[in-house]
């Protein structure tokens, strides 16, 4: 009975801890593509330019779900949702037409339920590594209250989805179940198509159970489904506007030549702090990554190594200047090291 409800009064923490981090994102981003892609654009997929158009698994849940719906059960459910959620008051600046009322609220509630579950995944996945539970639920939680403010830039409804997602491909590597990686693939692909990037970075974790050979066909082949999936897609929306990528270099080195722009504040939790802590973020990383290195495993150094040695150029040519939301092919790899150093402060008795 003990053991029953510690792991209830865990989810539960963890279900609060989630609601929080979430409503600092949801109040500083919603779940639109902001004015250039409105909802009602978005939902549709039609007319919504690429590469954003790309990212469907979530519009497309959410497009299954309230189409079976009778139209009583749809009315039915936005007054509940009207009643509870108030959203017009917690984000007044978003006007959704009424058409497509329930389809916000529902997408809004599947992102906030990938959100809860890929933080449950983090934290099982984090106790393994560290072989530790404190530690491992601790730097759980400093990411997910660290989240709205690592959203900095730009805040968009699959970032959350993609997360459930990078999680637990990252834990089924851990556990050599290659199986479940593949399933897993094409929805992860169909959310958002970096994802196949992250499968390479993925070659380390693999190479802790098989050899060479297989641990390359393994990613291999899951490449290849995300390859399959992507060009489907592809095909699907090519005649939406837009091009296959956004080339953001330009807008890079004009961010180079003005550092000020890196110190314009967001209001984060109420409070405007975020972005002139994306140095310090980085300064963080640096110091937590440099004195933890000697106690990484060598899976995790080069996990690192290569997700840097892809995550920045990707960053640097396809990405906004500023937006550390676009490291997060690099969370895990940097949550590693995080973690190692949170059990360090823990046993040397400074937390």
């Amino acid at each position: 009975m003990e053991t029953l409800m510690r792991k209830v009064f865990l989810i539960f923490l963890m279900l609060i801890m989630t609601a929080v981090s979430y409503g600092g994102y949801y109040a500083k981003w919603s779940v639109t593509v902001h004015n250039m892609h409105p909802f009602e654009i978005m939902i549709e997929g039609s007319q919504e330019p690429r590469p954003y158009v790309y990212r469907q698994f979530v519009p497309v849940l959410t497009r299954t779900i309230v189409n079976s719906m009778s139209e009583d059960a749809k009315a039915k459910w936005i007054e509940k949702f009207d009643d509870k959620l108030e959203f017009d008051k917690i984000y007044p600046v978003v006007k959704i037409p009424e058409k497509y009322k329930l389809e916000f609220y529902v997408l809004s509630l599947i992102i906030f339920i990938c959100f809860f579950i890929g933080n449950i995944i983090l934290r099982s996945l984090m106790c393994e590594i560290l072989h530790d539970e404190v530690s491992g639920t601790l730097v759980t939680f400093l990411f997910i209250l660290l989240f709205p403010l690592l959203e900095l830039g730009g805040g968009y409804y699959y970032d959350l989805s993609e997360l459930m997602f990078l999680f637990a491909a990252m834990r089924f590597a851990f556990n050599g179940n290659y199986i479940c990686l593949f399933i897993l693939t094409p929805f992860a692909e169909f959310n958002k198509e970096s994802f196949l990037f992250f499968l390479i970075m993925l070659y380390p974790i693999t190479r802790n159970h098989f050899d060479l050979k297989k641990s390359a066909a393994i990613i291999l082949f899951a490449i290849f489904i995300a390859g399959m999936c992507y060009l489907y897609i592809k095909a699907v929306f090519a005649g939406n506007p837009g091009g296959m990528v956004v080339n953001q270099l330009h807008f890079q080195i004009d961010h180079l030549l003005h550092p000020g722009k890196y110190f314009n504040t967001e209001p984060t939790y109420g409070i405007p702090i975020d972005g002139r802590l994306y140095w310090l973020f980085l300064f963080m990383i640096f110091w937590i990554v440099k004195s933890t290195w000697h106690e990484l495993e060598d899976i995790w150094k080069n996990h690192l190594k290569i997700a840097l040695a892809i995550n920045i150029p990707l960053f640097i040519f396809f990405c906004s200047p500023g937006e550390l939301r676009n490291f997060s092919l690099s969370w895990i790899a940097l949550l590693v090291p995080t973690g190692f150093y949170i059990k360090k402060l823990i046993s040397e008795k400074i937390l």
